[in-house]
């Protein structure tokens, strides 16, 4: 028998077992994807806006909250004289 011949029940096996593999290999992506679904988004970086918390109102009240404000956090490119003023301010 030729060993480059193979039988329909070989071929068979090894679908199913590639089909196992991938299903499993899918599952623990899916799996993967929840934990980083779960995680807290890392802060913004310095100098971009940062939207505020907005106050809360009771269900008993009929006041619409506004839209939360915008305030752009400031940033200084000048990361020595930053050290500077907080070694000043540690003194």
């Amino acid at each position: 028998m030729d060993s480059q011949v193979v039988t329909v029940d070989q071929f068979a096996a090894a679908m199913a077992s590639i089909q196992e593999a991938i299903t499993s290999l899918g599952q623990r992506m899916d799996g993967q994807q929840a934990q980083q679904d779960t995680q807290m988004p890392p802060p913004p970086p310095l100098g971009q806006t940062v939207p505020q918390p907005t106050p809360f109102t009771l269900q008993s009240q009929t006041e619409v909250t506004p839209p939360p404000a915008m305030v752009v956090v400031p940033t200084s490119e000048d990361t020595y004289a930053r050290m500077d003023r907080l070694e000043q301010k540690m003194r």
